[in-house]
C-alpha cells in the first residue's frame, strides 16, 4: 500500500510538471510562456518577400536562421515616445523599476528608525513632566492633527504602447506579443549590456490602462498599479507591414512553434528595434560562428 501511494504521488508531480492544469486548480496564478527558445533576436541580412533571412545575436544558435511571415505575422517598430501619448485603453508592457522601488524601500526604513530613535531620547526626559491633558494644545483646524501616509506604488522604469485596446481584456498571445517587444526595447533604457533573454528585473506587466497617475492596468491575472515619475521611459511599438524591414536592422522574432530542425522559424511578431549591447564574449563567438571557427 505504500508503494501504491509513493508511486502515485511521483505521478502526480510529473503531471502537474508538465502541466499548467495542476497550478490552475491549486489557486496559484498561471501566466503563459513569455519568452524563450521562440524568441530570436539578431540582424536581418536580406529579405524577399515575406522571407527573411536574419545573423541571431545568440551563438548557440545556427549562422543564419530562416524566417517566415504570414498574414497574421504582427509587424511593430520600436520609437522613443513621451509620457503625454499614454491614453486610457492603450495596451502596455510596464516594466516596473524594482532597483528605485528598493532605494525607496531602504530610505523609509532609515526615517522609520530615526523617528523611533528621536522618540526613545524624548519619551525618558518628558517622564513626570508632561502637561495636563487640559493644558495641551488644540488641533488647529487648518491643520489634521495628523496625516495618513501617502500609498506608495510601483514605480515603472519603462511603459512601452503596444496597441490601442478596444476593451479590457487582455489575452495569453496578447502577454507573449508585449514581452517580445519589451526584449526589442530594452537598449531604450537598460544602461550596460542588453541580457539575451526578459529576467525578473525586466519582465514585463502586460495589461490595459484603465486610469493614469497613478497608471492602473487590468492584466492576465489582476489589476496592477504604478506611479509614473519624471524617470520614466515612454516607448512605442507601431505597427508596420512586412515590406517595411530592410537588412541591417535589428528584430526580435517572437514564434509559436519555435526554431524547425531544417533551420526555418514561422514569425508571429516581428519587432524593429535599436541594436542591443552584447558582452564582448558573445560578440567574440559570433564572429567566430561567422568563420566557422566556433567550437560547440
Amino acid at each position: 500500500m505504500m508503494r501504491s501511494w509513493v508511486a502515485a504521488g511521483v505521478l502526480a508531480g510529473v503531471l502537474c510538471g508538465a502541466s499548467s492544469l495542476c497550478l490552475a486548480g491549486s489557486g496559484q496564478e498561471t501566466e503563459p510562456e513569455p519568452e524563450g527558445k521562440h524568441v530570436v533576436t539578431g540582424e536581418i541580412t536580406d529579405r524577399s518577400g515575406g522571407t527573411l533571412k536574419i545573423r541571431p545575436f545568440d551563438p548557440d544558435l545556427p549562422r543564419r536562421i530562416e524566417v517566415t511571415t504570414t498574414e497574421r505575422t504582427r509587424v511593430f517598430h520600436i520609437k522613443p515616445g513621451k509620457p503625454a501619448e499614454l491614453k486610457r485603453w492603450d495596451m502596455v508592457a510596464v516594466v516596473p523599476d524594482h532597483k528605485r522601488e528598493e532605494r525607496q524601500k531602504i530610505k523609509a526604513r532609515r526615517v522609520e528608525r530615526a523617528a523611533k530613535a528621536a522618540a526613545a531620547e524624548i519619551a525618558p526626559a518628558a517622564a513626570g513632566t508632561a502637561p495636563a491633558p487640559s493644558a495641551l494644545p488644540a488641533p488647529s483646524p487648518d491643520k489634521p492633527a495628523a496625516e495618513t501616509p501617502a500609498r506608495k506604488f510601483t514605480p515603472a522604469l519603462a511603459v512601452i504602447r503596444l496597441w490601442e485596446g478596444k476593451n479590457a481584456e487582455v489575452r495569453p498571445e496578447d502577454v507573449r506579443t508585449g514581452r517580445a517587444v519589451t526584449l526589442g526595447a530594452l537598449p531604450l533604457f537598460v544602461r550596460g549590456n542588453t541580457p539575451r533573454r526578459l529576467n525578473k528585473e525586466y519582465e514585463g506587466v502586460i495589461g490595459v490602462v484603465s486610469a493614469m497617475n497613478p497608471l492602473r492596468m487590468h492584466t492576465l491575472n489582476r489589476p496592477k498599479q504604478f506611479s509614473l515619475g519624471e524617470h520614466v521611459h515612454v516607448v512605442n511599438a507601431v505597427a508596420q507591414t512586412v515590406e517595411s524591414l530592410n537588412s541591417g536592422e535589428t528584430v526580435t522574432i517572437q514564434s509559436d512553434t519555435g526554431l524547425a530542425s531544417s533551420g526555418i522559424l514561422e514569425a508571429t511578431v516581428v519587432a524593429v528595434g535599436p541594436k542591443p549591447k552584447l558582452p564582448k564574449d558573445q560578440m567574440r563567438k559570433i564572429l567566430l560562428r561567422e568563420e566557422g571557427r566556433l567550437k560547440r
